[in-house]
């Protein structure tokens, strides 16, 4: 009896071997501004097979010999379910830039902005010039490689729903460097004041949000969450684009802290140092986080039916 059992245990880690495999190139989905300052996320394009994505740098001469056929695919695909984005990785900030060469270059498609560089890497982009298929389902990258035959053979399997044959085809291109890997961040001096500087004040016990990151153990608990929704723009809330404006209370992390964050995640999110930060914060009695509002209006209790639907009123209609 234990021999058949460990024996089934043994098959059973087996079966799951492919899994975990394929789950090592799942890149999440992700969100990004674009060259217009509009917000795209994957998963609105949960509807669609796909997603392309020409990686542009200004001045690329990969990126402009493959424009022509990229575009010329768009509007073969666009209508059977594929997305065209062009997505920059360079990291320079440079949205007005980059707007203004798509207008010298005479085309019209959005550039989706990565600024921090770390859906880019996420992705595993390494030369200007190469597309990627990426599921907006499953949050994987399908295929990667120059624009050509080989592409639009992905194309033609992914909108037939079939498995593409070779995902991966050898590009030339300019290389694309993430200047911005650390060889080690610190959770003591650079992690743990992020967090509580841009997380911590929501996210503490009887605060607002949901969990409170009141320690290392806690914050490593959650950093694959942590990691989720900073790709995704959903934490820091009520983010304004970074481009227009200067706002004294904006909630938008820096660059430099979305870097730290994730070379500290993809680290195994370490601790180091004497101290936890995140255990020593203290808070204010008041459950008011940013002070006593000027009025506080009292709504009366509320009979919420248990589907979350209210029986429509005579007086509505």
């Amino acid at each position: 009896m234990i021999k058949t059992r460990l024996a089934k245990s043994f098959i059973a880690v087996l079966a799951l071997l492919p899994v975990l495999a394929f789950g090592a190139d799942r890149v999440g989905d992700f969100s990004l501004l674009d060259q217009q300052g509009y917000f795209h996320s994957m998963s609105w394009y949960d509807d669609h097979h796909a997603v392309a994505l020409l990686v542009q740098a200004n001045g690329s001469q990969a990126t402009q010999d493959a424009l022509s056929e990229y575009l010329a695919l768009r509007d073969q695909y666009d209508s059977q379910g594929i997305e065209f984005f062009m997505l920059n990785p360079m990291g320079l900030n440079n949205r007005d830039d980059v707007a203004a060469e798509q207008t010298r270059l005479g085309v019209d498609m959005p550039v989706l902005m990565d600024d921090a560089q770390v859906i880019s890497e996420a992705l595993g982009v390494g030369k200007t010039g190469e597309v990627f298929l990426y599921n907006p389902k499953s949050f994987t990258v399908e295929f990667r490689g120059p624009v050509g035959p080989e592409f639009v053979q992905a194309l033609t399997a992914v909108v037939a729903g079939e498995a593409v044959s070779n995902t991966v085809v050898a590009t030339t291109g300019s290389p694309v460097t993430y200047a911005y890997k650390m060889a080690t961040v610190s959770y003591e001096q650079d992690i743990a004041p992020i967090i509580a500087d841009n997380c911590a004040k929501c996210h503490r016990e009887a605060g607002i949000a949901p969990f409170a990151l009141n320690s290392h153990a806690v914050a490593q608990g959650w950093s694959p969450m942590i990691r989720e929704v900073v790709m995704t723009k959903r934490m820091p809330p009520a983010q304004v684009d970074p481009h227009i404006g200067d706002f004294s209370n904006d909630m938008n992390l820096q660059d430099s802290e979305v870097q730290k964050l994730f070379s500290w995640i993809d680290a195994g999110s370490p601790k180091d140092g004497a101290t936890d930060p995140l255990a020593l914060l203290t808070w204010p009695e008041s459950e008011w986080a940013f002070g006593e509002p000027d009025l506080i209006i009292e709504i009366p209790p509320q009979a919420v039916p248990a589907t979350g639907v209210y029986p429509v009123s005579p007086s509505w209609t």
